[in-house]
């Protein structure tokens, strides 16, 4: 961060318009400093988002955090706040808070302790159901997908991360320092807390390496080559750092690799929060977390999925980041060791987890469930919903892994943050004590891992993104409402780039609607679901009865089915109260004819009738397949408990044998054969596998 006078920052002009601005708060003379908080990207206009759409960058290059020797907070940013023509708008630098609760020292170090992990006979409702979804990505998570986790850093050198002693590094861990501005991996204490090893272990532990734990997107070192889980980044220094550092980084973190000039710039896939700022601090307002705002909305916008822990207050609160919008954050509570709520009222830790606001989800959350890897190389029983965030962040890790791209590659079809949302709220488990669903304290109900794969297991099912811009559509503006007075609640930048701040403002309502008519690749797909992606439209939300706006982007889906959906969101026409003309909201009606960006984005979720049941699973033939699609290589893991006869051959879908893979006898225990489908064109394709004459079917994908 680039540090000086104030006057070494702005044109000789806004500098004197500050200075005497402020000049009756400090006798005269003002001794500011300031910082500039995030890199220069001011020649960067947009960037490309985890869908390979482009997004506009905001004029974040300009935002300064500045140090008054003798000056109030409050008095300064009321200053701030007024002085037009310089300012966009000013807030206080808040520092965070974490998640987490008391630990306790485990007595093992052993998967068996991992209760919310697995179902176990002393606490048959306090998991997640990782296993079967493991069953649907026997590999664990993979490393093209990046995870961010923002907390007190990562013990990069823990044994559970795949480091040997060997090199100065780790296969899997990376990151940025907040406080110092250095890499992770350069920082040789590493996580002095303890807390932020245990939020990435619970995300990415090595599995099957006979050692400590297993990470829920883990790679599986059963097998060879290994697979090394989901790639971690880790940004150190939460609980010391402020609101200006930790906006940066989430910005940083979001941007594509060489678009921007960030050293933390890792193009992150899912972000984790263990942390918060308090409703409670003397500045708090929503105004006042502005810039955090607009770094989440950032985030969402590059398609990063922004998992964030609701809190440990036990009351309804209002805790940033977590509340700051439904279509922006996965937003998780907590479950306590029954599988129930976990309030402050259960004889478990001191706390009870935060509810209210769009909980969209929750997951455990007490010592009594949650085993995990801590700093010094050791493992340590850990709570809150701290610990309920990483559950989520290492389940969407698994669903990108066994959907995105492979290779990493940004592309259209890629998992979107509403897609992750609606797949785990849509699988969630009922509640042990019969509580209605959705609620306030748990959302959708308790995460469950295992459906949430199965709801998009391939082949069977078939996720498709459709916009404005790659399908046939009609749209069409009618005038709404006209001379209308609403209040912004919120500053907002339009597409434009100008500013406006909350107030009242006179508009011109246009409803935006369009049918959309789309197709699936197999014609026998049968539609299961439908939902919207804000996070890729532009269109916004109407003001309410209270003549009220919050310009975020909302689009509403009047009605859908398999070869058409209809949609509707609104554009404001803005004048001041004086009737001058300002701009638009978000953007001018003509830029429907452009259709560069989509209006409207929405996705939906089909069943293959085709494919047929599932095929036997595992653990009752044996017989596993991976990577599930794939592009040029696949293994395949036969167990036998005793010596057979097998053979291995290819099928396509017509029932064509293509290649005879393996004719033999296998060994007691574990088998594993390789096949090369690198000249096979992309299509869907059948293992017929006998062993001793006991015929096993199993369906991938080359792509």
């Amino acid at each position: 961060m680039e540090f000086g006078d104030l006057s070494e920052f702005l044109t000789a002009s806004a500098y004197t318009t500050v200075v005497n601005a402020l000049s009756p708060l400090c006798s005269g003379f003002c001794d500011v400093k300031a910082m500039k908080i995030f890199n220069d990207p001011s020649t960067f206009t947009a960037t490309t988002s985890r869908l390979n759409e482009t997004i506009p960058v905001p004029d974040f290059w300009a935002t300064l955090l500045l140090s008054f020797p003798s000056i109030s907070i409050r008095d300064a940013d009321s200053v701030f706040e007024s002085i037009s023509g310089v300012v966009v708008y000013s807030s206080p630098n808040y520092f965070m808070s974490l998640d987490a609760t008391n630990t306790l020292p485990p007595n093992d170090t052993s998967y068996q302790y991992q209760y919310s992990v697995k179902p176990t006979v002393t606490l048959p409702n306090a998991h997640i159901n990782a296993e079967e979804a493991w069953d649907v990505v026997p590999s664990g998570g993979d490393s093209r997908v990046r995870v961010g986790i923002f907390d007190t850093g990562c013990d990069w050198s823990h044994l559970d991360f795949g480091y040997d002693g060997s090199v100065p590094g780790s296969t899997k861990v990376s990151g940025w320092n907040l406080g110092t501005q250095t890499y992770l991996i350069a920082d040789s204490v590493g996580d002095p807390d303890g807390h932020g090893s245990a939020v990435a272990g619970i995300i990415g532990a090595n599995r099957n390496n006979t050692t400590g734990i297993a990470g829920i997107a883990g790679g599986d070192l059963s097998t060879i080559p290994y697979h090394d889980g989901v790639r971690l980044f880790c940004y150190s220094d939460v609980e010391t750092t402020d609101l200006a550092q930790i906006t940066s980084a989430i910005i940083g973190a979001s941007t594509p690799f060489n678009q921007m000039v960030y050293y933390n710039s890792h193009a992150i896939n899912v972000m984790n929060n263990s942390w918060h700022i308090d409703s409670l601090h003397p500045f708090f307002t929503d105004t006042s977390v502005t810039l955090l705002t607009e770094a989440v909305h950032f985030a969402n916008r590059h398609k990063v999925t922004f998992v964030a822990a609701r809190g440990n207050a036990g009351v309804d609160n209002i805790q940033y980041p977590a509340v700051i919008d439904d279509d922006w954050v996965l937003n998780v509570g907590g479950i306590g060791s029954t599988g129930n709520y976990k309030s402050n009222l259960l004889n478990e830790n001191w706390f009870g987890c935060s509810y209210g606001h769009n909980v969209d989800i929750a997951a455990p959350a007490t010592y009594y469930s949650v085993y995990s890897t801590w700093k010094d190389n050791l493992y340590y029983n850990f709570s809150g919903t701290s610990a309920a965030a990483p559950h989520v962040t290492g389940v969407v890790g698994l669903l990108m892994t066994h959907m995105n791209k492979v290779g990493g590659a940004d592309d259209p079809q890629n998992l979107a943050p509403e897609d992750c949302e609606f797949i785990i709220q849509n699988s969630a488990s009922a509640m042990p004590n019969g509580a209605t669903l959705p609620n306030d304290s748990v959302g959708s109900g308790r995460l469950n891992a295992g459906k949430a794969l199965r709801m998009i297991e391939k082949p069977y099912r078939t996720l498709y993104h459709f916009n404005t811009n790659n399908q046939p559509n009609t749209v069409a503006k009618s005038v709404y409402s006209n001379n209308v007075t609403v209040k912004l609640t919120e500053w907002y930048q339009n597409l434009s780039a100008t500013w406006f701040k909350p107030g009242k403002y006179v508009v011109k309502t246009f409803l935006i609607t369009d049918n959309f008519n789309h197709s699936f690749t197999y014609p026998t797909d049968s539609l299961m679901y439908c939902w919207l992606r804000p996070s890729s439209s532009e269109v916004l939300e109407l003001y309410d009865a209270n003549m009220k706006i919050k310009p975020r982007q909302r689009v509403v889906l009047n009605s859908y089915s398999s070869s058409s959906a209809y949609m509707k969101g609104y554009i404001y026409q803005v004048s001041d109260t004086l009737g001058n003309a300002l701009g638009w909201w978000p953007c001018d009606t003509s830029f429907i004819a452009i259709g560069t960006n989509p209006l409207f984005s929405y996705s939906m979720l089909t069943k293959n009738k085709a494919v047929g049941i599932h095929e036997t699973k595992k653990d009752e033939s044996g017989v596993s397949l991976f990577p599930n699609p794939a592009s040029n290589k696949q293994t395949i893991k036969i167990e036998t408990e005793k010596a057979a006869d097998i053979s291995i051959q290819l099928y396509d879908l017509m029932g064509r044998q293509l290649k005879i893979v393996y004719t033999g006898r296998t060994s007691i225990g574990e088998n594993i054969y390789h096949n090369d489908i690198n000249n096979l064109p992309n299509s869907m394709y059948i293992y017929v596998i006998k062993i001793d004459d006991k015929p096993i079917s199993k369906r991938f994908i080359k792509e």
